[in-house]
């Protein structure tokens, strides 16, 4: 793991660029290798998780294609100190779409 001097170039740099990841961690900016994820056997659980996941981003999009669900989800949200992507994902992984 690499450590970078923080200049005015590199102090709000992250993300990844090819094979090497920039994040900030405690108050540096770190680089290190893109994890390889590509001979990972998932779990059921997390299969289960992704598609409950996939669902609950699903959901998402016919609450946002509802004007009115939508403009309740907003009013939610806010109040809650969320967005609204947030709020709708996080009650419908919670309890199930709807």
């Amino acid at each position: 793991m690499a450590k970078v001097i923080t200049n005015a170039a590199f102090k709000q740099f992250r993300g990844r660029i090819g094979n090497m990841i920039f994040r900030h961690f405690r108050g540096q900016v770190v680089i290190s290798a893109a994890p390889d994820y590509s001979k990972r056997k998932r779990t059921a659980k997390q299969k289960a998780s992704s598609g409950r996941f996939a669902k609950a981003v699903a959901y998402f999009d016919q609450v946002k294609a509802d004007p009115v669900k939508y403009a309740a989800a907003v009013r939610r949200a806010k109040r809650l100190g969320l967005t609204p992507r947030g709020l709708i994902i996080k009650e419908s992984m919670a309890n199930g779409p709807g």
